[in-house]
């Protein structure tokens, strides 16, 4: 019997090349092409922006993409290529306008922030946010959430909202991201006034982390819940982080090239015709997202910065560069990691409860992972 293949969003574009969004409304599916696209530097193009179609705005995206550069790009990033070559050969997303890029990259604020503002079709607009890309910069600013309430880029993304819905008075609208940009996504609708808030369509979190406990029970944030769609892979463990959003649904990924890690993919979430493939989170996602939230409640804001800043001062110390450098070894970066954390913890106290904590944490929780596991079992037979 054929194994049964599954499209991925790269697919789906090619697909339904030929409908437009009053034939085919905009769905799921599209939201995550639109919060894929924005990993593209568009920065790095040589025009000045300008309004202009999605296709021509790719087209100034590749005329200024130098063979060396295309070259030194890891799988992930040209996946990002191939999704944009879809897209400039599409009816469908050729009917969409690029209304404004903003971009804004600084070391000193630890921000990094990228936000395309698309108009569709029908007159609506949709902010995509700009997930987390391969700098360190842009890690470490993910990892700020932990303790802080607000990073740089949530304030940027709140402002920078703020800023368009002035100009784009009484336009619909939708808000989406993917990682990192799923929770911008979430974060920059926090302020709306009531017209706003009547014109906001939805906010689509593709696998994006949480709230602080603080902002998640804020009216600000209640009022917006039922707007978001959070999406996430079978495996998540990003989206499961912090207070995260009520799960919309959860996507099977393609297990068979892609460890539970790298299911943050979109490339690899499964579709079926034109909507995702659902499946049940499996154990070690339950598992995850129980410990992580209890450790994070379990120490206070000054020893999560403490954890913060001790592992990113011991990335460098290792010679980590970049994402890409941990990622492409995860197994020894993880060996390393925990074997430079252990001899930091010989030396500080304070770092040694931390990590006592951290270690305390997940064994008491594995009960969690065996039921549910047993449960998955279960569900296959």
């Amino acid at each position: 019997m054929n194994e049964q293949k599954f499209l991925n969003i790269i697919d789906y574009v090619y697909k339904y090349s030929d409908y437009s969004f009053s034939e085919k409304p905009f769905n799921d599916a599209d939201n995550t092409v639109l919060a894929e696209i924005v990993y593209l530097h568009f920065e790095n193009s040589k025009k000045p922006f300008k309004k202009m179609g999605f296709d021509e705005f790719l087209n100034c995206y590749f005329n200024s993409l130098r063979l060396d550069e295309y070259n030194k790009e890891t799988f992930w990033n040209k996946m990002h290529l191939y999704l944009a070559l879809a897209c400039i050969s599409s009816k469908r997303y050729s009917s969409i306008m690029v209304e404004d890029f903003a971009y804004k990259f600084d070391e000193e604020d630890e921000i990094q922030f990228a936000c395309v503002l698309f108009k569709l079709e029908d007159n609506s607009l949709l902010f995509s946010f700009r997930g987390t890309d391969s700098s360190l910069l842009g890690w470490k600013e993910d990892f700020n959430m932990i303790y802080m309430d607000e990073t740089s880029g949530q304030k940027e993304s709140r402002r920078y909202l703020k800023e368009k819905l002035k100009e784009y008075k009484g336009y619909k609208f939708r808000t989406c991201g993917h990682s990192k940009g799923g929770n911008l996504a979430v974060f920059s609708c926090l302020d709306l006034d009531i017209e706003e808030l009547n014109n906001l369509i939805n906010i689509y979190s593709n696998d994006g982390p949480g709230l602080h406990k603080r902002i998640y029970n804020s009216i600000s944030y209640k009022v917006l819940e039922k707007k978001i769609i959070h999406i996430v892979p079978s495996s998540s463990i990003i989206g499961m982080l912090l207070h995260h959003f009520p799960i919309a649904y959860s996507v099977a990924y393609d297990e068979k090239n892609v460890d539970f890690i790298h299911c943050h993919d979109a490339y690899s979430w499964q579709i079926e015709e034109d909507h995702f493939l659902l499946k049940d989170r499996n154990a070690l996602s339950y598992y995850l997202e129980v410990s992580l939230l209890e450790l994070a409640e379990s120490l206070s804001y000054e020893d999560r910065k403490i954890f913060v800043d001790r592992f990113f001062k011991t990335i460098d110390k290792l010679g980590f560069m970049d994402a890409n450098s941990i990622l492409s070894d995860f197994t020894t970066f993880l060996r390393k990691i925990s074997i430079e954390g252990l001899r930091e913890a010989r030396k500080d106290k304070k770092f040694a409860n931390i990590v006592r904590t951290t270690i305390s944490i997940f064994r008491k929780n594995w009960k969690i992972y065996v039921y549910h596991n047993k449960r998955d079992k279960v569900l296959k037979k």
